[in-house]
């Protein structure tokens, strides 16, 4: 009787083997080792019952039981601290255009004269980890509403521009930073003036005119600046001003 008991339980291990092995391998083979768990829990649940037992009431059984285990953790998900990513997008962009507008705000400053190269030499890392949080939420959302507002509103693409303003941002900071560029007036580079107001939402994206290049080399000799300096500086701001334009017009669309 002992032998007749271990050598079904060896079949049974064998069974269970097999089956979890062919399952898994099917669940690798289509690339959803994310949920590799759910056709080796089924495995489980289908072979502790008897193969003849394994008619359509069992499956329907089981099916009834899975649904009501989906509406019970809908249910408590949105009754229990409920996840709104669409809340949280929207407020870290709005922190976002304040850490930034003040960032373009230093710049402004430093061109003129009217803040200390020291002051802003150390570039804060604060965009760069919001943007990371903000890019996680968005792909988040993507994949749980594919058609929901974040696509609708166009929110993979203002990550994207809201990467190239940061990045733009901190190169222009860190060029004017190593070696001063000063602006003896505002007649010389007016589109200073427009620069904190670059991520302003509520005004109408429109063309900022940035200094030409025969304009450039006559504000090099007076102001003493190296010409290649002064292009480096117009090259980020024109890619700048580019990005905050598109990221404006993304936002309203």
């Amino acid at each position: 009787m002992t032998a007749e008991l271990n050598q079904q339980a060896l079949k049974n291990a064998i069974k269970y083997f097999v089956a979890a092995a062919i399952a898994g391998s099917i669940a690798l083979a289509t690339d959803q080792v994310k949920y590799i768990w759910y056709p080796l829990l089924a495995v489980v649940m289908c072979m502790v019952a008897e193969y003849n037992s394994l008619d359509w009431l069992y499956i329907l059984n089981r099916t009834i039981d899975t649904l009501i285990g989906v509406l019970v953790a809908i249910l408590v998900s949105n009754l229990i601290w409920p996840i709104n990513r669409l809340a949280e997008i929207h407020e870290l962009d709005s922190q976002l255009r304040h850490i930034l507008s003040q960032r373009l705000l230093n710049i402004q400053q430093l061109l003129l004269g009217t803040a200390a190269a020291a002051s802003a030499a150390q570039v804060p890392l604060e965009g760069s980890r919001l943007i990371s949080r903000l890019s996680q939420l968005v792909n988040d959302e993507l994949r749980s509403r594919p058609y929901g507002e974040a696509t609708r509103h166009h929110w993979r693409q203002r990550c994207i521009l809201w990467e190239r303003v940061n990045h733009h941002s901190v190169q222009l900071l860190r060029l004017i930073s190593w070696q001063p560029v000063r602006f003896n007036n505002l007649e010389q580079a007016p589109w200073i003036n427009k620069l904190p107001k670059l991520l302003d939402a509520k005004l109408d994206a429109t063309k900022s005119n940035v200094t030409n290049r025969r304009q450039l080399l006559q504000i090099a000799t007076e102001t003493n600046t190296p010409p290649l300096l002064l292009l480096a500086v117009e090259d980020e701001l024109h890619r700048l001003i580019s990005s905050a334009e598109s990221l404006q017009l993304a936002s309203r669309a």
